[in-house]
């Protein structure tokens, strides 16, 4: 009599909570420990077993202990060593659960044995049991468990169960589904259904979670409750999924190009379907870069950044090398200083040099070509070869060409003895522009002498590989 009132006392406190939901109640007690398995471990087991029940979502799921937080069985030995069957459906019972699930861990050999039961806890019989048997493994006995809950709840097994509970037909409702576009495949609770437009039929009363999917489609959550022989229309439409990218740039002002519109980073571009793209930014100082961009349906926002300085390193890494390896140059000069020694007088000469080089071996030798004018009619054009050449400087140009003066001209060598070169800004892709400061510079042809001592030039170079 005095469990009875201790079990009447649990169940005025929870009956509540186990209707909450909507679903049949089911209480999953702990599973026994026996022979060569420890308490823990069968108390580790009842976790695993209440959390894959959980994941049906057919039922409200109960474990005992979840019971004994919240009633303190400790205090009361007649509940807390209650564990023959007919005690179980007198909990279970007294509670309003339509189920409870009571099972045994033990071992025999090199196995597992596990035995597992279902009962309905109004008529306190068995629904469906398993005894199943694994090699001793913790991991064997963990991945057993699924396999378990799978088989236990076998909707085909347990049909004319959930059809006659406590005297009522928990299965007679159903979902008229239809969606817009047509074609989008449905899941109730986890459980594929079809293609829409579908009609469902022996759906259980209550709560269900409809999902709708279609691809370039948002997916659709729809929660809806069935009364007792209802067929619900259910209209489900469908919204496009679009999504957006968004641009951030390092420096932060650049421009964006995308599908024909302009942007400003930081900048967020709506409204894109998935697939692959590419986007075109533009910085004063850096100039153009293409990034490819893949929109995926998974991602609502796409996310795009670009250090312009870092993709500078690397561009300039892929057309040039340290040494300055294929790099070509156009250089203007303007010398101070100059003289021309020829046919009489000697005379002080205003001197115009342009020059273009190509570094084809780097350090080594530099084929280049140079046009000189002076003010007083001196001309100059030769081919020379650099020997020390990088992007930074050159050391020593030899080469032969003609200088023709006001009267005579003819044959002869060509020379520098050092350039230096002072790039102007930070290189931007695989071209700059930048400044040169000569020392020495000499042409000769028949009697004809042009010397500078410095010279300042202006040029462009970039990198052809």
């Amino acid at each position: 009599m005095k469990r009875f009132i201790s079990v009447l006392f649990l169940a005025l406190l929870i009956t509540t909570n186990l209707y909450s939901e909507g679903l049949p109640s089911l209480i999953v007690f702990n599973i026994g420990a026996e022979e060569g398995v420890t308490k823990g471990k069968a108390n580790m087991l009842t976790e695993i077993l209440i959390d894959e029940v959980s994941k049906l979502n057919q039922f409200k799921v109960v474990g005992q202990k979840d019971l004994d937080s919240m009633f303190f069985w400790e205090q009361n030995k007649q509940l807390k060593n209650c564990n023959d069957s007919s005690c179980l459906s007198q909990i279970a019972g007294a509670m309003g659960a339509e189920y409870y699930v009571e099972g045994s861990v033990g071992q025999l050999g090199d196995k597992y044995i596990i035995a597992i039961k279902l009962i309905n806890a109004h008529k306190v019989e068995i629904i469906n049991r398993l005894t199943k048997k694994v090699y001793k493994s913790d991991n064997a006995l963990v991945d057993e468990v699924p396999k378990i809950v799978k088989e236990l709840f076998d909707p085909k097994k347990l049909k004319m169960e959930f059809e006659d509970v406590k005297g009522e037909v928990f299965f007679s409702s159903g979902l008229d589904i239809v969606s817009e576009p047509s074609g989008a495949r449905i899941t109730i609770d986890n459980e594929d259904k079809g293609v829409t437009p579908l009609k469902i039929e022996k759906l259980r009363n209550g709560k269900h979670i409809v999902i709708a999917k279609k691809d370039g489609f948002r997916d659709e959550v729809v929660n809806v409750t069935l009364n007792k022989d209802e067929i619900k229309p259910l209209m489900i439409k469908l919204r496009k999924k679009v999504c957006s990218i968004y641009v951030e740039t390092t420096p932060e002002s650049a421009d964006v190009y995308f599908q024909g519109k302009k942007y400003y980073t930081p900048a967020r571009i709506d409204n894109v379907s998935p697939g692959k793209y590419e986007l075109k930014l533009y910085n004063k100082k850096y100039g153009d870069r293409k990034v490819p961009v893949i929109v995926s349906e998974e991602n609502e926002e796409t996310k795009v950044t670009l250090d312009f300085e870092a993709t500078t390193i690397e561009s300039i890494r892929k057309y040039k090398k340290d040494d300055g390896t294929g790099y070509f140059t156009s250089d203007l000069f303007y010398s101070f200083g100059g003289s021309s020694y020829g046919d009489e007088d000697t005379t002080t000469a205003h001197i115009l040099q342009f020059r273009t080089k190509l570094n084809l071996f780097p350090v080594l030798l530099t084929p280049q070509i140079q046009l000189l004018a002076t003010n007083n009619k001196y001309y100059s054009g030769n081919f020379s070869l650099v020997a020390f050449s990088t992007q930074q400087f050159e050391l020593l140009t030899l080469g032969v060409g003609f200088t023709k003066g006001p009267e005579t001209g003819g044959g002869g060598i060509a020379f520098n003895l050092y350039r230096m070169n002072i790039a102007l800004h930070t290189v931007t892709r695989n071209n700059d522009t930048h400044l040169f400061i000569g020392f020495i510079d000499g042409y000769t042809g028949g009697k004809n002498v042009v010397v500078s001592l410095i010279s300042l030039g202006l040029g462009y170079g970039f990198y052809m590989y």
